[in-house]
């Protein structure tokens, strides 16, 4: 019998040391080795903690620095004072300026306390001493306050969906493409063509008939300011003109003459 309650306690004096040493081993290994470091208290006062609870993440610009260890309203107000265990070895980083802020984290909105690092010149805060509290919006608050306006957000995406449904009925978006490349291909040769006419214009030869055509119509020009010829004489000789107008102008007596001559003249022709 005595053989056999010592074997039983060997065994459970040896369970009992490798359970403890898992222990330790997961929470070294895990990265949360607080419980051997030396850690000093900070406390902050808060409006809202909701979902913040007694062991949760203490970060100081992103890196986790500490827990919450106590959570309680604060005495003669309706703030909430939220008890921090910072390092030690952190504690040069969070100085007078220093701000803390209650966030959330990860998909199942996870909440956390975050600090912010104050500057270096100022002195760090002791143990014991309240970080000023700072209340930014996280985006869970930002999607629940704006829900009106998501909602709007929720109906122009069902609109667009609606829209993509109608443009892809009866493969209409097939068709659409295939008149888009059938375009491309049309205005790819007529900007071959226009390159081609271009390039003829550009020609010696086209410049040579142009360069004569604009000679011609110089000379023409520079006749009829000249006066020479029917046109000339026509364009630069007033009394030639006033003649005409005199002749064939609405309160002519000749124009009054000649009108119905003329009906008789193609009367008896017809």
């Amino acid at each position: 019998m005595e053989s056999n309650l010592s074997s039983e306690l060997r065994v459970g004096l040896f369970v009992a040391i490798g359970t403890l040493a898992l222990l330790g081993s997961i929470m070294f290994f895990g990265g949360d080795q607080m419980f051997l470091a030396r850690t000093y208290q900070l406390k902050v006062k808060l409006s809202d903690v909701q979902g913040l609870a007694t062991g949760s993440v203490v970060s100081l610009g992103g890196l986790t620095v500490g827990s919450v260890r106590r959570i309680d309203f604060a005495p003669g107000t309706t703030e909430i004072e939220v008890v921090l265990g910072i390092n030690k070895r952190f504690a040069s980083r969070i100085t007078q300026d220093s701000t803390a802020t209650a966030r959330t984290q990860g998909a199942l909105g996870d909440r956390y306390i975050y600090i912010e690092p104050g500057s270096p010149n100022q002195p760090p805060l002791k143990n014991g001493e309240f970080i000023t509290a700072l209340h930014r919006p996280d985006i869970l608050e930002m999607i629940s306050s704006k829900g009106s306006e998501l909602s709007n957000v929720t109906d122009v995406i069902s609109e667009v969906h609606n829209l993509l449904l109608a443009f892809n009925q009866d493969q209409r978006s097939a068709h659409l493409m295939i008149n888009l490349l059938g375009a491309t291909s049309e205005l790819q040769l007529l900007v071959k063509e226009l390159r081609g006419t271009l390039s003829e214009v550009r020609s010696e030869d086209s410049k040579a008939h142009l360069s004569e055509s604009l000679q011609h119509l110089h000379s023409i020009l520079r006749k009829i300011d000249q006066g020479e010829g029917t046109l000339g004489a026509l364009v630069n000789d007033p009394s030639l003109h006033n003649r005409i107008s005199s002749m064939v102008g609405a309160d002519s007596p000749r124009q009054r003459f000649l009108r119905p001559l003329i009906r008789a003249t193609m009367k008896s022709e017809e």
